[in-house]
C-alpha cells in the first residue's frame, strides 16, 4: 500500500495520536472510534425509520408551516 504523507497525517488526526503510540494503543483507539460509528449508524437508522413513517399533508397550511418565509403568488416575500 502506497501512502501519501497527507493521508498519513489525516489518519493520525482522526485517531488523535500524540507522542509515541504502540500497536495496542492504536487498536484500542480504533475500537473506541468504531463503537462511536456503530452509535452513529444506529441513530441514523432510528431517524430514517421515523422519517420513513412520517405522514406529509400536501396542503397550503402544511406548506406555510414548513416554509414560513416564502414567495407569494405576486412575487413578494411573505411571513404567513
Amino acid at each position: 500500500m502506497k501512502i501519501k504523507y497527507d493521508e498519513f497525517e489525516k489518519a493520525v488526526e482522526i485517531f488523535g495520536l500524540i507522542g509515541v503510540e504502540n500497536k495496542d494503543d492504536i487498536r484500542k483507539k480504533y475500537l473506541k472510534l468504531s463503537k462511536k460509528f456503530q452509535d452513529i449508524n444506529k441513530a441514523y437508522e432510528i431517524l430514517k425509520a421515523y422519517v420513513d413513517s412520517f405522514k406529509f399533508r400536501f396542503t397550503k397550511e402544511e406548506f406555510q408551516e414548513q416554509h414560513p418565509f416564502s414567495i407569494t403568488e405576486n412575487g413578494q416575500w411573505s411571513l404567513w
